[in-house]
């Protein structure tokens, strides 16, 4: 095990050498691993600017599977890092005042054009 921590949502760079990870409370962290899994090096992830009291136990990440794009919730707030190199590149792109608690899923969908 890299780290300690119930898993929850996962992605893979496209390098297939970064992991992208969360555990409970809605920390996410990049790892790079050897081909054992054993962790490398290790930063920390979500947004910086994110108020982490609006996380939840499991929080939502996405990763789409055609790009290195991490989509993040916080909240009312949907995030996106289209730079995953570091958590300074997240930008609100969604920000709402609606009668939910939070957001609580997402996923990314894929258009094909011919």
């Amino acid at each position: 095990m890299p780290f300690n921590g119930d898993g929850c949502f996962a992605g893979i760079a496209d390098n297939e050498e970064d992991f992208y990870l969360t555990i409970q409370r809605g920390v996410m962290y990049k790892m790079k691993l050897d081909t054992n899994a054993e962790r490398l090096a290790f930063n920390r992830m979500d947004p910086i600017s994110a108020d982490s009291t609006n996380y939840m136990f499991i929080n939502p990440m996405v990763m789409d599977e055609n790009a290195d794009i991490i989509y993040w919730a916080e909240g009312h707030k949907f995030w996106r890092n289209n730079d995953v190199t570091n958590s300074e590149n997240f930008s609100i792109i969604i920000s709402t005042n609606c009668t939910i608690d939070a957001i609580t899923g997402m996923f990314v969908s894929v258009r094909i054009v011919m």
